[in-house]
């Protein structure tokens, strides 16, 4: 890690070995003196202390003994095909799905597993949107789409429920100013398994790889071909899932069915694996996967609903308007009915595909089609992490700042000592918040021709510590406005958008809270159209931000969905990749396995010195240890 080179590292394993070897003798013959005839068994118990420290000296040796863990599952080489260019051989890394459950997570889990199984199987459905005054929605089970999803895999007597959430990235493993940039960045796939709680489902101990392979591969080869190929592909796993999988459990073989409910991902990679547009230009026309927004003279700039669409909903959104269709399988009929007609020869290709392009499409036959029971329409929502903290909650606290120092006069140097005073009386570390530097502050005070937020205006820090900021923004920016400035609609946007943090950071929603999210999201956006100094910084995300209410309804709270997890073990198979870049893509896939394998062996240690440690401490209280 810290660029020791291999001869000198065995040069210290070879002197640890040999000081250890003469410390072994010195103390067996102090041992023996000192104990005389009790000493019998003394070097038995040295030998197996000292076999421990001798084992350091060997090459890998610590590596070797988590890849015999019962928990190190290795992964599986597949062949994806060849570049006809450059002759290049593409391979993925698979990680077998049932040795993964068998070995890792049904050891540690199984009671948990065991009993959200029987949960999913006898929940009440709730198959539709229609309004309700008394919901709760508090987890992604309570979602429409998930029950609906439920209620297609149709569970037998003798099976069980297997759910699983499905994420792909892209991952650039070598430093963006190095020359192989792009050369070896990763394409990665995870997935995280919902029979299990919410403070477990999404921790990076159990999300687990599914597939890794060079970004290139899935240029050359395809994206059908990495996710749906055959020898072991995540799709191939669903469909033997969806038949029936065997698996052995700690109470035995147990037969278990089920897919993929849901795919979280950013707008790029969704854009891979559904087949919609991976980026939004000013040619682009639809600019959205789950609706048919264009942006053809700026028709979506304008403040937009989802709930007044939907059954009961109307009477409780005045004022609100949905003014976009969402995609659903009425746009696969049309399709077929025009390659229909272009078979008969009565539309000419080229028409196909200009309607292709309107409607934002790039194939219908995505990559994830084969996923039984998986929607293609709603199987993908908007992700909360890339939407709002690093989309537009990141760019208005931008233009806040900007503002503050336009406006108000301001001294954008006072931010970081607020944050640093907010940060214990809301129960956070300074570390919550971003680190603020001369040059971080300076850059939020530049803008653009005209005395306007520059479109790239961004508050710094990562995706958790602009939460923060955001959650706690009347806190840290208040003593900042002046009295007079206290109405002007950038503060007010900059309320609502504090308001639109709160709601959206919930892990529960009632009927109230939809309601008021969407209203806020409605001023939001109305104010921020209706501000000349703001309105030029709308962007897509802008529009992705009004799906959020109705995907509540769909799948739940967007926490329980995001990719904020995904994200944090995308640094550490990042970490796992880096090297001599020989073969980056196994050095990756096998990091995870590793890593899983020394998380199950330092659990199984706590278990076996748990007694001990129980029995001092009752000593300790003056308990008795039984």
């Amino acid at each position: 890690m810290n660029g020791m080179t291999r001869d000198n590292i065995e040069g210290v394993k070879g002197l640890l070995k040999d000081a250890m070897r003469k410390a072994h003798l010195q103390l067996q013959e102090k041992m023996a003196s000192r104990l005389g005839a009790q000493a019998a068994d003394v070097e038995d118990v040295l030998q197996k202390v000292f076999e421990t420290a001798c084992d350091l000296g060997g090459r890998d040796s610590e590596l070797d003994k988590l890849r015999s863990s019962k928990a190190y599952v290795k992964p599986v080489r597949r062949y994806l095909g060849t570049c006809p260019n450059s002759k290049e051989d593409f391979y993925a890394y698979d990680a077998p799905l049932d040795l993964n459950l068998e070995r890792t997570l049904f050891p540690q889990l199984w009671e948990e597993i065991k009993s959200s199984a029987a949960q999913m199987q006898h929940a009440d459905p709730r198959t539709t949107t229609e309004y309700a005054d008394d919901l709760q929605i508090a987890d992604l089970w309570d979602g429409v789409e998930f029950q609906k999803f439920m209620c297609k895999v149709a569970i037998k007597p003798g099976e069980a429920p297997l759910v699983f959430m499905f994420y792909y990235d892209g991952l650039e493993v070598v430093n963006g100013m190095g020359q192989a940039r792009s050369t070896h960045e990763l394409g990665c796939f995870y997935w995280a398994l919902l029979n299990l709680s919410q403070d477990k489902r999404l921790h990076r101990d159990f999300v687990r790889l599914a597939t890794v392979c060079h970004e290139r591969a899935i240029g050359v080869c395809g994206m059908d071909e990495v996710v749906s190929g055959k020898g072991g592909s995540w799709v191939e796993w669903m469909l033997k899932l969806d038949k029936g999988l065997m698996l052995k459990t700690p109470e035995g073989p147990l037969l278990f069915r089920g897919g993929t409910a849901i795919v979280a991902a950013d707008t790029p990679a969704a854009g891979k694996l559904m087949g919609t547009k991976v980026s939004v230009g000013p040619s682009t026309k639809s600019i959205c996967r789950n609706c048919h927004c264009h942006q053809a003279a700026g028709a979506h700039r304008k403040p937009h609903s989802f709930l007044p669409s939907q059954p009961g909903w109307k009477r409780y959104c005045p004022g609100r308007a949905t003014e976009y269709r969402l995609r659903s399988a009425d746009d696969l009929r049309e399709y077929i009915a025009k390659l229909r007609a272009v078979k008969a020869g009565t539309v000419a290709y080229g028409d196909l595909e200009n309607w292709m392009q309107e409607q934002g499409v790039n194939t219908f036959h995505g990559a994830l089609w084969r996923l039984p029971h998986f929607c293609m329409q709603t199987g993908c929502p908007m992700d909360m992490m890339h939407i709002w903290l690093e989309g537009v909650g990141r760019q208005n606290l931008g233009a806040l700042s900007y503002w503050l120092k336009k406006k108000c006069n301001a001294n954008l140097y006072d931010i970081p000592q607020r944050m640093a005073k907010v940060a214990p009386t809301v129960g956070l570390r300074m570390n919550d918040f971003p680190r603020m530097n001369n040059a971080r502050v300076n850059s939020l005070g530049e803008g653009a021709t005209g005395g306007l937020p520059s479109t790239d205006c961004s508050f710094p820090g990562t995706a958790g510590q602009v939460a923060h900021v955001l959650l706690h923004l009347p806190a840290i920016f208040r003593d900042m406005v002046p009295a007079g400035k206290q109405k002007d609609p950038v503060w007010q946007m900059a309320l609502l958008t504090c308001k639109i943090s709160r709601l959206l950071w919930q892990r529960s929603f009632t009927t109230a809270d939809i309601l008021t999210l969407d209203r806020s999201i409605w001023l939001h956006d109305t104010a921020v159209l209706g501000s000349p100094f703001l309105q030029h910084l709308w962007k897509p995300k802008n529009h992705y931000l009004s799906h959020f209410p109705l995907e509540i309804l769909l799948w739940g709270p967007p926490r329980t969905y995001w990719c904020m997890s995904f994200e944090h073990e995308n640094q550490l198979l990042k970490h796992g990749a880096q090297g001599n870049f020989k073969d980056p893509v196994w050095d990756a896939a096998e990091c995870k396995s590793l890593r899983v394998a020394l998380t199950a062996e330092e659990d199984k240690q706590r278990l076996a010195e748990l007694p001990t440690a129980l029995s001092a401490l009752c000593d300790s209280y003056g308990i008795a240890s039984g």
